[in-house]
């Protein structure tokens, strides 16, 4: 059954409110207290790299947003400074960590458009294409913070295995609630845009998402390689398929499967299966599978 269209605006202006009663996060405000750096280093090597990048790409995927999107509103706009705020102290927190365990910091090109942004911003002009480019963005939007939402619950239960409860609770646990605030705002617009589509334009939607979906950060096969040894690496006794349960049902909510009778494959956890053997094949983690899996040094 359809929500009301006035309920579904009013839950985007909420959860937009909702998002702007975080202030962004202070490095001051983490206690930097570490037990084991070494162990951090060699063990979280790739996971806090791997954190820290996709956080500190935020200047890159505001650029990004503004070529596909040159027709936002003025919701979104808001949306996106607030969320560039936040994100860019989370990548800031995250490079900090880095620093006090010895890694440094690591370069990487946060300026890349790929040409499919910039062939999306052409196209933005042609009737029906801006909404459904929008609809992608919020859709992909939600899946994303769900699955960061995932990945960061099992660093923050993998550092207190180790005994690195400073970090889990004054650090990443902050993170978390700021990412559950930006899901709200996706899920919510997601649904209110998506109520309003065409269908062929929903269509065109779902077809884009569930044969073309990567997991977060996932830009290219080298980045597919990392995320799959981070979430192998801090997944502890979670297996992949209830790492990906979650992040498919906001999937199949926000691209409205029950509401038109759709039934989606099951694209997510393909797609994070595909992301571990590429780590393995890129010698990221063992080629075996018994037991929790380790980065190869």
């Amino acid at each position: 059954m359809n929500s009301h269209p006035h309920q579904l605006k009013d839950n985007v202006k909420r959860s937009l409110e909702l998002v702007a009663k975080h202030d962004p996060l202070s490095l001051e405000s983490v206690d930097r207290t570490l037990n084991n750096p070494a162990m951090l280093a060699s063990k979280y090597k790739i996971p806090l790299q791997y954190f820290n990048e996709i956080e500190n790409r935020v200047e890159q995927n505001t650029k990004q947003i503004a070529v596909l999107l040159p027709h936002a509103d003025d919701q979104t706009k808001e949306f996106i400074e607030l969320w560039e705020g936040q994100e860019l102290m989370h990548g800031a927190i995250f490079e900090q960590t880095l620093l006090d365990i010895g890694l440094g910091e690591v370069d990487f090109n946060a300026n890349q458009l790929g040409a499919g942004i910039r062939i999306g911003g052409a196209l933005s002009s042609l009737p029906g294409i801006h909404d459904t480019l929008m609809y992608l963005y919020q859709t992909t939007g939600a899946m994303h913070e769900r699955l960061t939402a995932k990945g960061y619950l099992a660093l923050i239960e993998s550092l207190k295995r180790d005994n690195e409860f400073a970090l889990a609770e004054t650090a990443i646990k902050p993170i978390l609630k700021q990412e559950g605030s930006h899901l709200g705002y996706y899920k919510s617009a997601s649904l209110e845009l998506g109520n309003r589509l065409a269908p062929w334009q929903r269509k065109l939607a779902v077809a884009i998402k569930t044969h073309g979906y990567k997991p977060v950060g996932a830009i290219d096969k080298e980045h597919e390689a990392r995320f799959g040894a981070t979430m192998e690496i801090i997944r502890g006794e979670q297996t992949m398929d209830e790492i990906a349960s979650p992040v498919q049902k906001i999937a199949e909510e926000v691209l409205l499967a029950k509401q038109y009778g759709l039934e989606l494959p099951n694209f997510v956890a393909s797609a994070l299966k595909s992301s571990i053997n590429e780590a393995r094949a890129q010698k990221l983690l063992p080629p075996d599978e018994d037991g929790l899996a380790v980065p190869v040094q």
